[in-house]
């Protein structure tokens, strides 16, 4: 495979990339009932199954003539190419910081009762539940209605 084949199978791969770490930090979140990850959880990979299905999809739609079972996984016959939104990478980032978050609150028993500054951290770390979820959304219709997420390569 060359490096452009690479690319190429990256930017269909990059829609499972943050399943890994949040279904890590659901599965220790599942020793804290407090913790509502899993319905966040359901979302997230939700909505990366999805967009995996749609990279399928397009690369499907785009291979040019004879399409056949071989063809469809010879990278080396680039048709499309999925980009992330802005939203996406705002969103991938925001996920990061969550599990992060998340985990380093249970690694400390939890922010339940911890005030800095007047703020109580765990209102704090719910509200960024509520930030991620939207976002996911949010990134999730950008591919739909965006239409700058997937690229047909070789057509004008």
């Amino acid at each position: 495979m060359s490096a452009n084949d690479l690319r190429l199978l990256r930017s269909h791969m990059s829609a499972l990339q943050s399943a890994r770490a949040t279904n890590s930090a659901c599965y220790r979140a599942k020793t804290d009932p407090s913790l509502p990850l899993v319905p966040l959880a359901v979302l997230i990979i939700g909505r990366d199954i999805l967009l995996g299905i749609s990279a399928l999809y397009y690369r499907y739609i785009s291979l040019p003539h004879p399409k056949s079972f071989a063809r469809y996984w010879d990278f080396s016959l680039p048709s499309a190419e999925v980009r992330p939104t802005t939203i996406s990478k705002i969103n991938t980032f925001l996920q990061l910081g969550l599990i992060g978050a998340t985990m380093g609150g249970m690694a400390v028993g939890g922010f339940e009762g911890m005030v800095v500054g007047g703020i109580e951290l765990q209102r704090v770390l719910e509200g960024a539940w509520w930030v991620v979820g939207g976002t996911t959304v949010w990134s999730g219709l950008s591919y739909i209605w965006g239409g700058r997420g997937v690229k047909i390569l070789g057509r004008k």
